[in-house]
């Protein structure tokens, strides 16, 4: 009973160390930067944080096995409890070296962000040990298991991003489907609104089916359609384009880069507020609202797409002067920079359309 007592004191204690852990990584102290050594290069920091879960894995899995609730072994529980609250220690230290001036933003907020779920699965792993009962007896191995499968995600390829252009890449495809979803999403409302006699089972679930479109809401959210389409291709112009390493493309500082996650987030939402404004029947004042908000966030999108190309390739593209031919690297960034040039121009001429439909309906 007393080697129980105590390893519940050890256990105890080791969830303190989580707890203080959490709240060294949290956002505010992410915010202050204060913690981040300029010394560090991101690779070292990288290699020490896998490390380290690499050693949390290994204490989790001894610990499984001597607080085996059917027949557990107190005295063998000692080191790996204590290990692991070194180890969980090192590594909210060892995360807070990441630093989002000299490393990114983006990937310094994934790394805290997969620091933060493993350490909150050990310590509910750490708690259940506390627990007695055949609930517990259950439970201990699956909980276990998370903490697993979590440093396990994190040690994959798919896991913590190698470097702050990967950690943008990432986030920034996340939201590709979304905005491909959503413009599909608009094209099927427009083909079925012309079927009148299906109501899609809504009557049966005592709903009403959305009113028809008229005529003109439906020529309105083709237009509306046509932008939504082009901004999806945008968006997988920047990821196949953009958001990649080359030696004629160099990634720009991490000030640019980090604008995008946000930015990409910003416009899912806004592409959302603009299909749920385009259902009939439409309120063209909101339309036309939302559109504004949308056009705010292409407009920001475009601004910080300038920024991926030289000054000087600007300056040549709208001078319309010839490079040599050995000047290969130019030309290719001169033609991507025309590409977009295009297809934000492209763009604005859907929106203008779009408008001038929806005064057309407040006149």
């Amino acid at each position: 009973m007393a080697e129980q007592t105590r390893i519940h004191g050890l256990l105890k204690l080791c969830i303190e160390t989580c707890n203080a852990a959490l709240d060294s990584i949290s956002d505010d102290q992410l915010k202050t930067d204060d913690n981040s050594d300029p010394q560090q290069s991101l690779t070292v920091v990288h290699k020490d944080l896998i490390s380290l879960l690499s050693f949390i894995y290994v204490s989790t899995t001894k610990l499984a096995l001597v607080l085996n609730p059917s027949s557990p072994t107190y005295p063998a529980a000692v080191t790996p409890i204590n290990d692991l609250a070194k180890h969980i220690s090192a590594l909210s230290h060892c995360v807070r070296l990441f630093s989002p001036i000299e490393h990114g933003a983006t990937i310094t907020q994934e790394a805290v962000n997969l620091v933060t779920n493993v350490v909150a699965a050990v310590k509910v792993l750490l708690q259940t040990f506390l627990e007695t009962g055949h609930s517990a007896a259950r439970e201990y191995m699956m909980k276990t298991g998370t903490v697993h499968d979590m440093i396990e995600g994190v040690r994959s390829s798919n896991g913590l991003s190698k470097d702050n252009l990967s950690a943008v890449r990432k986030k920034w495809h996340e939201d590709g489907g979304p905005l491909d979803d959503g413009a599909r999403e608009l094209r099927e409302l427009i083909d079925n609104a012309g079927d009148a006699s299906e109501d899609y089972g809504w009557k049966e679930l005592g709903l009403e089916p959305d009113a028809p479109f008229s005529e003109q809401e439906a020529d309105r959210a083709s237009k509306i359609h046509m932008i939504l389409r082009l901004t999806a291709l945008l968006h997988r112009k920047v990821y196949t384009d953009l958001l990649k390493t080359s030696p004629e493309n160099p990634p720009p500082s991490h000030l640019v880069l980090d604008k995008l996650p946000s930015l990409s987030r910003a416009l899912v939402s806004a592409a959302d507020e603009v299909i749920a404004a385009s259902h009939p029947p439409q309120d063209p004042s909101m339309l036309r609202l939302d559109l504004n908000v949308y056009k705010g966030v292409l407009k920001d999108i475009e601004d910080t797409v300038h920024l991926f190309f030289s000054k000087d390739s600007v300056e040549v593209l709208i001078e319309g002067l010839s490079l040599h031919d050995g000047e290969l690297g130019k030309k290719k960034k001169i033609s991507k920079l025309k590409w977009f040039d295009g297809c934000f121009e492209q763009i604005e001429k859907g929106f203008r359309t779009a408008e001038a439909s929806i005064s057309e309906s407040e006149a």
